[in-house]
């Protein structure tokens, strides 16, 4: 029954206490503690947590089982939690199995991927089939066997006081429902394990660690050499990988024997089969069952948050409806172009929530031209969009004006930044793994540790030998990984600059250093003022050549329309024309020229302003893109003369932009 009650509180204390009072609390609370685990007997009240239902991604809201009850504990209690996590993490890190890459310091969950990816390489390098399978447990943290949990660290060599204090913490623990507001009753839990608590992952990974250990041993397992590729394994997510039916089906039992022995459920109607298409010429067809249920045979898996298909490759059309999901969710923020943010901010969005579910796992699978030519059309779609400037507009010049880099390239990064990882530990199964691959794996070889080898050579980074054998710390990888960033961005830099001086309409659009990392000038300077941004829209497309002059329309024969002036009918309306000559524009344009020539001449004196003042190219070119003007020597000084020559060439066109704009409505 739920109440009015407030949330139990025995001590009344918050992390603020501890954040703005830490001279005064940690005293007392260092004597509270440690009386405590003298005793080795939590008080019940430390014991008592706050469980919010959180309802499941497109569940039912109307079941209870829809719903992942998160315990909040009190202060104290996840003090003494994050103590013992100390005092267990050296115990049960060396007897967890190798497989299990869940809430695992040092690693990551995609690991388990890794498995899974070099497991279909390999059986596609020599024709033989493959089957996957994935595994729904049930409420997996909530029907933990308390008495099974506690026997299995005792064999761990948990023991003493240490073994009391986890017992205690687990015995009688008591939980309370918040639900709009309210709280029910004390609820004595009988089994499982708090989500939300400072101890729940490692106590599951201890608790799930049998089973991995248990189908490890099973031979019909998967095996590349002597390293073990049966169950990779993410906390409670636990696939299997095998060659046929029958050694599936074995697998299954197993796992179905040791759910009955160890009081947790596998709903077999949510668990799925994929066989992959591997060249192999004896087909899997036949049924797998579990709990005399047939297992779905699927084309596709999720398992991780990656798509799998038969072929294991990219699901280009899946990633750009979830990408542009995730974009329509942002356009509240202001995320959506012309009346929006600024692009430098919305680029920062891009890449921080969309780029991140558009490629997650794609390190992982095959990704052919095709499919990344489409996910780079897709990205150069959006960012030009996000600028507010035409598709025509040259690729080079929409990723440089935003600092953005190309798919390829945070593909790659993904790539070898992974392999740094795998590096970093000579005990892991993927250090192992990535040894034997890379000896007895030749170039033409579908492995991805070949694929990481091709990427690292692509860069002139070292061999991938050279790596396994030197990175052994966390400054030995922070180093590898700045510097492959660093050569990374040099590359498609250097690409970059090779494409913006064979475009002939980036003439004039000079391509900063580092753009592959540092936005243009043209959004840098205008990135403060909604109305700034407006007009650097107008300035960009100028820059780039795709502002919409009769040049332009002639260009790409709209309406069969002549190069001449509008206003004036004198010349060709090109950008020269249009920002320096045109008569109709004179009135529009001399103030700022004369304020241009005013501020020039207070930072670099006369006779260098003339240089740029008295030359129709020079002085085109600063009014375009003065991004690699040299004002002063000074690098700050030089900074902020081209800011403010920015600013002011950036209203200069604005201006130009709406009295020509004005005039033409009045000529239509």
């Amino acid at each position: 029954m739920l109440k009015n009650n407030k949330a139990p509180d025995p001590s009344g204390l918050t992390a603020e206490h501890l954040k703005y009072a830490p001279e005064e609390v940690t005293p007392v609370l260092t004597n509270i503690i440690n009386s405590i685990l003298k005793s080795a007997d939590i008080p019940k009240t430390l014991k008592t947590g706050v469980l919010t239902p959180i309802l499941k991604k497109g569940k039912d809201k109307t079941l209870p089982g829809s719903y992942r009850g998160i315990t909040v504990t009190s202060l104290i209690g996840k003090i003494i939690e994050s103590y013992l996590q100390n005092l267990l993490d050296p115990i049960l890190n060396t007897s967890q199995n190798k497989l299990q890459r869940g809430f695992t310091s040092g690693t990551s969950p995609l690991m388990a991927g890794l498995f899974i990816s070099e497991a279909f390489y390999d059986a596609k390098d020599n024709k033989e089939p493959l089957i996957l399978q994935t595994f729904d447990a049930e409420k997996a943290f909530d029907v933990v066997w308390h008495d099974d949990l506690l026997c299995k660290l005792f064999k761990d060599g948990i023991e003493g006081d240490l073994w009391k204090i986890i017992t205690s913490l687990h015995i009688e623990a008591n939980t309370m429902v918040k639900w709009d507001n309210k709280f029910s009753e004390q609820i004595t839990l009988q089994q499982g394990i708090r989500q939300g608590a400072k101890l729940s992952s490692l106590m599951y990974k201890r608790f799930n660690n049998d089973l991995i250990n248990t189908l490890q041993n099973v031979p019909e397992g998967v095996k590349l050499g002597n390293i073990d590729l049966t169950a990779p394994t993410c906390a409670d997510d636990i696939a299997l990988l095998s060659r046929n039916s029958r050694d599936s089906q074995i697998l299954t039992n197993v796992i179905e024997m040791t759910a009955n022995k160890e009081r947790f459920t596998i709903n077999p109607t949510k668990s799925e089969v994929l066989t992959f298409t591997t060249g192999a010429k004896k087909k899997q067809t036949n049924d797998i069952f579990y709990g005399g249920l047939i297992i779905k045979q699927v084309p596709v898996l999720k398992h991780l948050g990656i798509e799998r298909n038969q072929t294991n490759t990219v699901d280009v059309k899946s990633r750009i409806d979830t990408a542009r999901k995730t974009l329509y969710a942002l356009f509240g923020s202001g995320m959506h172009g012309k009346n929006g943010l600024s692009p430098t901010i919305t680029v920062q969005l891009w890449t921080t929530f969309v780029l991140p579910r558009l490629l997650h796992g794609t390190e992982l699978l095959t990704i052919r031209k095709q499919d990344l030519e489409k996910l780079e059309l897709y990205q150069r779609k959006i960012l030009k969009m996000l600028q507010t400037i035409p598709e025509r507009t040259a690729s080079a010049a929409a990723l440089a004006l935003v600092g953005a880099k190309p798919i390829e390239a945070h593909i790659d990064t993904k790539i070898i930044t992974t392999f740094l990882n795998i590096a970093k530990d000579p005990t892991s199964a993927e250090h192992h793994l990535a040894i034997r691959q890379l000896k007895i794996k030749k170039e033409d070889s579908n492995s991805w540790f070949i694929t990481a080898k091709k990427t690292l050579q692509k860069y002139n980074l070292p061999n991938p030998e050279y790596l396994l054998n030197n990175i052994r710390n966390d400054k030995d990888l922070k180093l590898w990984k700045n510097k492959s960033k660093n050569v990374i961005n040099f590359f498609w830099q250097s690409k970059r600059e090779i494409e913006n001086q064979n475009k002939t309409s980036l003439n004039l659009f000079k391509l900063q250093p580092n753009s592959c990392k540092i936005p243009h000038l043209i959004w840098c300077s205008s990135r403060d003022s909604p109305n700034a941004t407006r007009k650097a829209i107008i300035k960009a497309q100028i820059a780039t050549n795709t502002y919409m002059l009769q040049s332009i329309k002639n260009k790409h024969n709209q309406q069969n329309a002549h190069m001449h002036c509008r206003l004036c009918g004198n010349g060709d309306e090109d950008r020269k024309h249009f920002i320096l000559h045109c008569p109709s524009l004179t009135n529009i344009r001399n103030p700022y020229i004369k304020n241009l020539t005013e501020l020039l001449s207070s930072h670099i004196g006369s006779e260098n302003t003339n240089r740029f003042t008295l030359n129709d190219e020079a002085l085109l070119q600063l009014l375009v893109d003065c991004s690699e003007n040299e004002f002063s020597s000074r690098k700050n000084k030089n900074l902020q003369i081209q800011r403010a020559v920015e600013g002011l060439a950036r209203n200069l066109i604005y201006a130009l932009h709406c009295e020509r704009s004005k005039k033409i409505r009045a000529l239509n």
